[in-house]
């Protein structure tokens, strides 16, 4: 008897309970998040938009342990479980379409996987390894379209223009390792980088999630800062700041 995976996908407002948004001169926006205002209850109709309940389809290819990430492009799911080291395909009706599990030690493989975009543009999967450090980009039929070396560890990919916007630790051992975001050109070896590392953040951490996240627009967030920031091609700078008024805890600079 096959087991079914059911995937809830909704698209959400921008709506945050209990804020208010105001325009600084900064041009940054401040988000006003007051504690008394906010409700145990959530009323999902102010949040989502639109929701749909996807079956995924469950053979002996398309089976998932965990799912870290989801990106929707091109009318369809792709799906990575790190755990399996693998990025499954499916359409929006939940049928199994293809996956990448490319597991090897040659070129166009890797051992495992930290984290992966859809370059909607280029129509290209780019996986993140950690083992190797490498960005392998994939067409949407799995040919492999460049395997492109790393210098160090980076946790989070997303596509823009030519560019790659990653990631790295806040506190590093890396020799030389001044900042935690970089923008690494796909068809050259220029670097630039983005956020300088700050000295009085402990090593001390829980899982953080996904740093880096792109729908319209691109944003980086990160731990003891209020501040989204927008990825915006060369340049990267605060969009908003949320402001707990009396609950803040202080912010690291």
């Amino acid at each position: 008897m096959k087991h079914l995976i059911i995937l809830l996908i909704v698209t959400s407002l921008l709506v945050i309970t209990g804020c208010v948004v105001s325009k600084e001169s900064s041009d940054v926006s401040r988000l006003i998040v007051q504690s008394s205002k906010i409700q145990k209850e959530l009323v999902d109709t102010t949040v989502f938009k639109k929701c749909s309940i996807i079956f995924l389809e469950t053979n002996d290819n398309s089976l998932l342990r965990r799912i870290n990430r989801i990106c929707y492009a091109d009318e369809k799911l792709f799906i990575l479980d790190r755990s399996l080291n693998k990025i499954l395909i499916f359409n929006m009706e939940g049928k199994y379409i293809s996956e990448i599990h490319q597991v090897g030690q040659g070129p166009g493989e890797y051992l495992s996987i930290m984290d992966f975009c859809v370059d909607i543009v280029k129509k290209q999967i780019l996986v993140l390894c950690d083992r190797p450090y490498k960005i392998i980009a994939f067409d949407f039929d799995k040919k492999v379209m460049f395997d492109k070396k790393l210098d160090g560890l980076y946790f989070n990919i997303t596509a823009d223009s030519g560019y790659a916007f990653c990631n790295k630790l806040e506190i590093s051992n890396e020799k030389g390792q001044k900042y935690e975001l970089y923008r690494i050109s796909i068809e050259s070896d220029d670097v630039f980088h983005y956020l300088p590392i700050r000295t009085n953040i402990g090593s001390n951490r829980v899982y953080k999630g996904n740093q880096i996240t792109s729908t319209q627009n691109t944003y980086y967030t990160r731990r003891f800062d209020y501040g989204i920031y927008h990825l915006d091609g060369n340049d990267v700078y605060r969009k908003y700041t949320f402001d707990f008024l009396d609950n803040s805890i202080g912010e690291f600079s």
